[in-house]
């Protein structure tokens, strides 16, 4: 009982982490009303920012503790920078509580009965059990990584030493995340993994569908509503191997759960945005943001998002019908793909064994 109570209150603490982190990557860019989605840009910012500690370290073999003391730090420097900027920008820090007529009472038992729904979904999906060679992998992963202080040095299913380190997860910090804080609350592995994790996962993905109702139906709020009953109605009753239903409720503390019900429609939600305002700075940052954090948060994100990006630029430069405008669109594009055709490359030269490093 102690430990699942230390899991709702990490459950809180990394919601309170990825708010905080948005708050800093937006108010900057000239944000002055923080709201959920900014909750979404934190998330992605938090990984790619740990993926700049994970990977090199990963890459030079070296202890899994050095990462903690490297990430406690960082954290320190990350809340001493919120407090600055908080400080300089004078823009309140839970500004989504502020509302300029108030709030009328149909408003908030909407708002309440959305948050009654994602309440029941994360018991239901705390009662799911899903028993394959990835669960065991993946929890064998952050496993060996604190019995043995190393990273990806010991396969995670049958606890061998590994010929050579696996690009295929090296790249990724999720998994390293959540070891971290295994380490640092004294939280077994399962547990964080199942109720941890797999509820951040369900808890970001409706805030998503929430913000994508809002520029679907112009911020009109009980289309929302209803878009959001479709949605979770949808999840609930179309379940089946290949749909991102099943990685939402079976399977929702892996990385294939977050990239495909929060990676791909983060992404669409910016892409909307964009479409509305295809010379908004923020609006590109914030898609850089989340692409750049693709691969750190999952490595299946490493091709897949470049290519809806590509997409998109694409479709943009044949509506917009201008070559300045074009080539302005195709080089926003490039910055934002950048980093994953990196990461992509070098996989590529893994997988041909050009580029690899023994252990």
């Amino acid at each position: 009982m102690i430990e699942f109570i230390q899991c709702v209150g990490m459950i809180m603490v990394q919601l309170a982490v990825f708010y905080g982190l948005g708050y800093l990557v937006s108010v900057p860019a000239g944000e002055t009303k923080i709201g959920l989605k900014n909750m979404v840009l934190g998330f992605f910012c938090y990984f790619l920012c740990m993926d700049v500690i994970t990977v090199p370290l990963i890459m030079l073999k070296q202890s899994f503790s050095l990462v903690v003391v490297l990430w406690l730090v960082v954290l320190g420097i990350f809340l001493g920078l919120l407090c600055w900027v908080r400080y300089k920008y004078k823009v309140k820090l839970f500004s989504f509580f502020q509302v300029k007529n108030g709030i009328s009472w149909k408003k908030l038992g909407l708002y309440g009965m959305i948050g009654l729904i994602v309440l029941i979904l994360l018991y239901l999906v705390a009662n799911q059990n899903y028993w394959g060679w990835d669960t065991a992998y993946y929890m064998g992963i952050v496993s060996t990584t604190l019995d043995s202080d190393t990273m990806f040095l010991i396969d995670g299913e049958n606890g061998r030493m590994e010929k050579y380190i696996g690009f295929r997860y090296a790249f990724s910090s999720f998994y390293m995340n959540s070891a971290f804080w295994c380490r640092v609350t004294g939280i077994s592995v399962v547990f964080f993994q199942k109720y941890v994790m797999g509820s951040l996962c369900i808890i970001l993905c409706f805030i998503l569908v929430c913000e994508l109702g809002k520029q679907l139906f112009r911020g009109n709020e009980w289309k929302m509503f209803l878009f959001f009953l479709v949605t979770a109605g949808l999840n609930l009753y179309f379940v089946t191997g290949y749909t991102t239903s099943d990685f939402l409720l079976m399977r929702s503390y892996e990385a294939k759960a977050f990239c495909a019900n929060v990676i791909f429609p983060a992404m669409l939600l910016w892409f909307l945005k964009l479409h509305e305002q295809l010379d908004s700075k923020k609006n590109w940052r914030a898609l850089m943001l989340i692409v750049w954090g693709s691969v750190p948060v999952s490595m299946s994100a490493i091709l897949i998002a470049p290519v809806m990006v590509a997409v998109f630029v694409l479709t943009e430069c044949v509506l917009v019908k201008d070559l300045k405008k074009s080539l302005h669109l195709c080089r926003n594009g490039a910055f934002c793909i950048g980093l994953n055709v990196v990461f992509l490359l070098m996989y590529f030269l893994f997988t041909k064994g050009i580029f690899m490093i023994r252990v």
